[in-house]
């Protein structure tokens, strides 16, 4: 496709994982239906609890196989690049892709939509919901922007008094000749200025225009300081989402093996009946003879 499909800004919402944890633990209980709760349904209703937009209209009204692939073809020669035509952006590499992101799987079925949740991924199969190691997937990935505006509201928000303690000290020295500043205590500023190592010219220069600088200083220096701690944040949280998608997904191939073993047994022991019933009766049958 040579040109991008027009579609609003994907930006993430501020509780982004709970809404995203949310519907895929709805998944579980949710049966497969092609067309209605499939790894493409699941893929757009994660994309929009996650950012707001619906594409789900864009890919909507196929009961068969044989339907989907003709609706992807109208878009696109295959189903990575109709996602690509779908969300207006190129696909990354896999090793880029973070919590959220849509991943592209292939197996001897075709193709297939999921979500990264951290080191695996999610998708929808006949099964049910699918947890598979994110090596499995192909080389694209679908980034979906954060809003980091609504990041920083929310961590203004309820961090803003820990912020102010955990104020570094070179801050705290700025706040505090600040504060000298409104005393009228030019005499003790030009003393720090000095203890600081700035040279005579700049001590000077400052000490004219100190009304306006200081301020500037300080407001740069919070901006700098606020950036650190959203990023520092965001960056813990994905990690802890991460981790907890990992130990579910050892729980989840904890029972699938169980679930594979008991099988086996099962398949085992039957075929051992069958072995033995087949030679008693072949014993009653030469006996008779």
């Amino acid at each position: 496709m040579s040109t991008m499909q027009t579609t609003p800004l994907l930006t993430r919402r501020a509780d982004w994982p709970e809404r995203l944890a949310a519907v895929l633990e709805a998944a579980r209980n949710e049966p497969y239906r092609l067309g209605e709760h499939d790894c493409v349904r699941l893929t757009c209703r994660c994309i929009e609890v996650m950012t707001g937009v619906d594409l789900w209209p864009r890919f909507a009204g196929y009961k068969t196989k044989a339907q989907a692939l003709r609706l992807i073809a109208k878009m696109a020669p295959s189903l990575g690049e109709a996602v690509s035509y779908v969300l207006g952006r190129q696909p990354q590499p896999v090793a880029m892709a973070q919590r959220g992101d849509v991943l592209l799987y292939q197996d001897e079925e075709g193709h297939h939509l999921g979500i990264c949740a951290g080191s695996t991924m999610v998708l929808m199969a006949p099964q049910g919901l699918v947890f598979l190691p994110l090596a499995q997937a192909l080389v694209w990935a679908w980034m979906l922007r954060v809003n980091r505006v609504l990041v920083c509201r929310v961590l203004l928000k309820d961090h803003r008094r820990s912020m102010l303690i955990r104020m570094p000290k070179r801050l705290g020295r700025f706040v505090r000749l600040w504060q000298c500043l409104c005393r009228g205590n030019k005499m003790l500023l030009g003393l720090g200025l000095k203890l600081l190592g700035i040279g005579k010219f700049i001590r000077d220069f400052f000490l004219q225009n100190w009304k306006w600088l200081l301020p500037i200083l300080i407001v740069i220096g919070s901006y700098f300081y606020v950036k650190h701690l959203i990023n520092e944040a965001y960056d813990n949280g994905v990690a802890a989402e991460k981790l907890r998608w990992e130990e579910r997904a050892k729980i989840e191939n904890a029972a699938n093996r169980q679930t594979e073993q008991t099988l086996q047994n099962i398949v085992n022991n039957f075929g051992t009946k069958i072995i033995q019933d087949t030679a008693v009766r072949t014993a009653k049958e030469q006996t008779h003879t």
